[in-house]
């Protein structure tokens, strides 16, 4: 196959810090960290909304993040064993370790996996 034409980060975790999953604050100095630290430019504000849903045990706060090379998104669930959802996509080639190491430093997961795959325009 061709070379890819981007990149998704996946991060699934559980048991992660009740206080850091609460705080915009908290979602901030991560994004800011860890784009610095890949070397990755934002596009405007972050944007933190506290989102009720159909099932209440998945609601919590999801961000995003618009970037020049496409974007960060994350979902919390303070009521479901504080799980966290973080996806990181893009065309510009990045440490995906970094990523990982920066989101296990500010939400402290007791468990957590990540994964990274390329991205293909269908043949």
């Amino acid at each position: 196959m061709s070379n890819p034409w981007g990149y998704i980060t996946t991060i699934d975790s559980r048991g992660c810090d009740s206080e850091a999953i609460n705080s915009v604050e908290t979602f901030q100095s991560f994004v800011d960290e860890v784009l610095e630290k890949i070397d990755m430019v934002k596009i405007g504000d972050l944007h933190s909304v506290w989102c009720e849903t159909n099932e209440p045990i998945k609601r919590g706060w999801s961000w995003f993040q618009l970037l020049q090379t496409s974007n960060i998104t994350c979902h919390f669930c303070p009521e479901d064993q504080n799980a966290g959802f973080l996806d990181l996509f893009s065309c510009k080639q990045y440490d995906d370790e970094i990523v990982f190491e920066t989101f296990c430093k500010y939400f402290k997961p007791e468990a957590v996996s990540f994964r990274t795959f390329d991205r293909h325009i269908p043949q």
